[in-house]
């Protein structure tokens, strides 16, 4: 059951009309710029309304991140760091994603930091180094592949 039946299903949800600016609310749909309580998606690009993809100009803290198919975040060398579950179907680059509180994980990655029990949901690939702190990465059936250039 929702606790809310009148909150949105998929949460912030950036729509790029503006710019590739994170921080500029005209980005996001309900023209909020995404906070560590939100559950961000950046939708496939075939369902984008603008033609620009976020890019990072400094950290970000997000609960929950699902990147669709297609799409993709620039960290710009900064850290996204995730509290919950992330699905990068599209691609993150370029920065650090930090799972500090552990979450289900899936996707393409830059480097990755886990600090809690995380979980592959899908095939994963890192395009830098993945650091396991104060945690558990459990792969199971799941391949994780690790690139480092």
């Amino acid at each position: 059951a929702m606790v809310d039946e009148t909150a949105a299903l998929l949460g912030s949800v950036w729509n790029g009309r503006q710019s590739s600016v994170w921080t500029d609310p005209l980005n996001w749909d309900e023209g909020d710029v995404p906070d560590a309580t939100s559950a961000v998606s950046i939708l496939p690009q075939v369902l984008q309304q603008g033609p620009s993809m976020p890019a990072l100009a400094a950290d970000i803290t997000v609960e929950h991140l699902r990147v669709g198919t297609g799409s993709s975040i620039d960290l710009g060398g900064f850290r996204a760091t995730v509290t919950g579950n992330l699905d990068a179907v599209g691609g993150i680059t370029n920065g650090v994603v930090s799972m500090p509180a552990g979450g289900l994980l899936g996707g393409t990655l830059p480097s990755l930091e886990i600090g809690g029990g995380v979980v592959l949901q899908r095939p994963t690939v890192t395009t830098g180094a993945v650091e396991i702190a104060d945690g558990a990465l459990s792969i199971r059936d799941q391949p994780l592949t690790i690139r480092v250039p």
